[in-house]
């Protein structure tokens, strides 16, 4: 005989399956990831096989074939946040510019020579406008009138619609 909780545990563990793919139509929709970690996906995508492991334990056979479930929508999560946010293809260029010196900016690439590193501190890339972290204003290139213009532009072209 099956006990209730495992029912309700089973259909809330299908839900969160359901919601997950959600989120993975949305991120196929838009092609972009921002403001998310695949760090926290890939924990909660390793929990659920930790679950794969300790329900059949438990003998919850519902709460089983819900975790299958999320597992399964979790781990395709995680593939497609690492494809859309360059993954591993980005990775070694991006310890090769730290190794190199170099501060980049992470949303169009803009590079900076660093000479100092300041790890608490919070700057924003004079050519797009982003966070930079490793330099201070004053150890930034001045912009020419050309490059301000774009600048300008680029900015005007983001607040319309």
């Amino acid at each position: 005989m099956t006990a209730w909780p495992d029912i309700v545990n089973g259909g809330f563990e299908a839900a969160a399956g359901i919601a997950v793919l959600n989120h993975c139509f949305a991120l196929w929709r838009d092609k972009e990831v921002r403001g998310l970690s695949v760090a926290s996906v890939a924990f909660f995508a390793a929990w659920g096989v930790w679950n794969l492991f300790y329900y059949p334990h438990l003998d919850q056979f519902y709460s089983f074939a819900g975790g299958v479930f999320i597992t399964l929508a979790n781990a395709i999560y995680v593939a497609m946040l690492v494809h859309f946010t360059g993954g591993w293809r980005d990775l070694g260029r991006r310890i090769r510019e730290r190794l190199a010196g170099w501060t980049v900016c992470r949303v169009r690439g803009c590079h900076y020579g660093t000479y100092r590193f300041h790890s608490k501190a919070l700057y924003f890339c004079t050519r797009c406008g982003k966070e930079l972290t490793g330099r201070t204003f004053a150890d930034l290139e001045p912009l020419t009138d050309d490059e301000l213009d774009e600048l300008q532009q680029e900015w005007a072209a983001e607040v319309r619609p």
